[in-house]
C-alpha cells in the first residue's frame, strides 16, 4: 500500500482564496497483482465555494478493469454574454453553480496491449443564484441542466507500470460516444 497527498492554497478572481487537496492511495487485493487505486480531491474557498470528488481504478483477473467517480461542487462565476457581441463589452454578471456529476467505465484487454471499454457518465448543473445581469442573458433558457453519455472505446497502449510508476509507451486510443435526448434535459426557467 502507498499513500500520497498533496495541498495548498491558490487564488482565482472568481472563487478568491481557496485551499485544495488530493490525495491517492494504491493497494493490492488477491484478485490482481496489480495495483488498484483511489483518489479523493477536495477544495473550499473564503467566498463560500466548495467541492468534492473521488475518482478509482479497479483490476479483476488481470484483464477486467473498472473505474468510477463522483464529483459536487458549488462555484462562482461570471457570464459576459452568450453571444460574441455581448462578450465583447465590458459588461458581466455573476451567478453561482451548483454541480454534480458521476461516471462508470469497464475495460477489457482483447489481447496484450489491445483493451476495449464501456463508459456511461451524468452531468448535473443548476444556476442556485444569479444577478440581473445574468437573470436577462438566460431568460427562457431554463436553469438545470443534466446529460447522460454512454461510450465505447479501443486503446492500443504499450505503457508498463513498474510498481505504481508509468514507464516509457505509446498509447492511441479513440471513443464514440451518444447522449440521447430522452436521458438530457433544461429544467424550468430561473425566476428572481
Amino acid at each position: 500500500e502507498k499513500f500520497m497527498a498533496i495541498g495548498g492554497p491558490a487564488y482565482s478572481e472568481s472563487t478568491g482564496w481557496r485551499l485544495s487537496a488530493l490525495a491517492t492511495l494504491y493497494y493490492r487485493t488477491k484478485v490482481s497483482p496489480l495495483h488498484h487505486s483511489v483518489r479523493f480531491g477536495g477544495m473550499a474557498s473564503l467566498r463560500g465555494c466548495f467541492g468534492a470528488s473521488i475518482d478509482g481504478i479497479n483490476h479483476f483477473a488481470e484483464r477486467h478493469t473498472i473505474g468510477y467517480g463522483g464529483s459536487f461542487a458549488l462555484d462562482r462565476r461570471y457570464l459576459y454574454g452568450l453571444d460574441y457581441a455581448t462578450a465583447l463589452s465590458d459588461d458581466r454578471g455573476e451567478y453561482r453553480l451548483r454541480s454534480y456529476g458521476a461516471y462508470l467505465s469497464y475495460d477489457f484487454e482483447v489481447v496484450p496491449l489491445l483493451t476495449l471499454g464501456l463508459r456511461s457518465e451524468y452531468q448535473m448543473c443548476e444556476v442556485v443564484s444569479a444577478d440581473a445581469f445574468v437573470y436577462d442573458m438566460i431568460a427562457g433558457r431554463g436553469h438545470i441542466f443534466s446529460a447522460f453519455d454512454i461510450g465505447i472505446g479501443i486503446r492500443y497502449s504499450s505503457r508498463h507500470t513498474e510498481d505504481i510508476n508509468l514507464m516509457r509507451g505509446v498509447v492511441v486510443a479513440a471513443e464514440y460516444s451518444i447522449s440521447p435526448g430522452v436521458l438530457n434535459s433544461v429544467g424550468e426557467e430561473l425566476h428572481e
